[in-house]
């Protein structure tokens, strides 16, 4: 507009408005630029303000552990809920009682119940090379298991389930006294606790859920 501006005022001696539309257009666009910058600025500021403001006690448990601090280290399985990769879910209570229910939706049916034992790293080790070696799983298998993974040791874990009731279909069963023992180790990252049924070397992968408070048992 401006160069075409000048042309015709050369040509016809005046002032174009192709021209003066030139010149509001840049003024605009500098106030424009201006403006979007102090916008940024100011939302700079409150961004930082609130970032001061947002103390941690401010927020949940929940949303700290899976957001705040998504890699912190599980003192322990219990008191948590587990959901299992074929969408089973396991309760591990804090008074060591243990519910495994078909379907997290349905608490009336389709269960195991009873108590339960955990053994942590070292004591894990030791437990399934001595109290369970007729599974055959000495401390150097264990530690091959590991790779020389310092996390992977610190959260291995041996969970011992003795089944006192179960449920299936609406049929009740109580006194079965099975108990079951599964080993593997939990990740920080990945929040799942891999383990291996010593017995029938089935895998299964537990997902931590949610904190637990005794549910149904």
């Amino acid at each position: 507009s401006i160069i075409t501006g000048i042309a015709s005022q050369k040509e016809n001696n005046k002032v174009s408005i192709g021209m003066i539309l030139g010149i509001v257009s840049i003024i605009l666009t500098i106030l424009l630029i201006i403006g979007l910058l102090f916008l940024l600025g100011f939302l700079k500021n409150e961004a930082k303000e609130i970032k001061e403001d947002f103390q941690i006690n401010d927020i949940t448990e929940d949303f700290y552990h899976e957001f705040v601090n998504p890699k912190e280290e599980l003192a322990d399985i219990k008191g948590y809920s587990w959901l299992a990769d074929d969408k089973s879910i396991l309760y591990l209570n804090e008074d060591n009682t243990y519910t495994w229910y078909l379907k997290d939706d349905d608490h009336d049916d389709n269960y195991y119940q009873g108590n339960f034992k955990t053994y942590k790293g070292e004591e894990a080790i030791k437990y399934i090379a001595t109290e369970l070696k007729e599974y055959g799983l000495t401390e150097e298998e264990q530690r091959k298991y590991f790779n020389d993974d310092e996390e992977q040791l610190n959260n291995y874990y041996l969970m011992i389930l003795t089944c006192e009731k179960t449920k299936t279909d609406g049929k009740e069963e109580s006194g079965t006294n099975n108990i079951a023992y599964y080993y593997g180790s939990y990740s920080n990252k990945t929040k799942r606790l891999e383990v291996t049924n010593i017995s029938s070397k089935l895998k299964t992968g537990l997902t931590l859920n949610k904190k637990t408070n005794n549910i149904d048992v």
